[in-house]
């Protein structure tokens, strides 16, 4: 899938996102306005976490997110970033609900907005799982990376 990336393609994911977000890191910093932020939330994918085939850049400007994220708590800065599942009614996930995906519906992930900005943690993933099916619409790639199914069927981290 890599060899099928072109610099077009890639600039058109990378570029809102990453790009994005480092100008509003330089912003904030230029501008003098770190001292009078509470927090920055950053809305990374779940795709930066076990990817996606065919969604390189997309996966590698979520990971940026996070890197972001990282760096700025390393240097005392707010900073939080938040690896989302689908959300309901938007984008993919009303495509993934059709699939019988489990989806974030918008006033749950308002509200997991709330609950997650009280605490001091710089990287968090959200995904709705019900159950263990989810690793079989992903395949190996949840099962070789942070996420795991052990026996009985229960999904942890």
């Amino acid at each position: 899938m890599v060899s099928q990336l072109d610099e077009d393609g890639a600039n058109r994911v990378w570029l809102p996102k990453a790009l994005g977000a480092w100008h509003l890191h330089e912003a904030l910093g230029y501008d003098g306005y770190e001292d009078e932020i509470d927090w920055l939330l950053l809305f990374s994918s779940a795709a930066a976490l076990i990817g996606n085939p065919g969604q390189g850049a997309y996966a590698a400007a979520n990971g940026f997110l996070d890197g972001l994220a990282t760096a700025r708590r390393a240097q005392g800065l707010a900073a939080t970033s938040v690896s989302w599942g689908a959300w309901a009614e938007h984008g993919r996930g009303a495509v993934m609900a059709e699939r019988g995906f489990a989806m974030i519906e918008p006033d749950e992930g308002i509200a997991a907005c709330d609950r997650l900005l009280r605490y001091a943690r710089t990287r968090t993933g959200y995904l709705p799982i019900t159950d263990a099916s989810w690793l079989d619409a992903v395949g190996e790639r949840a099962r070789t990376s942070t996420f795991f199914a052990p026996p009985g069927g229960a999904v942890g981290r």
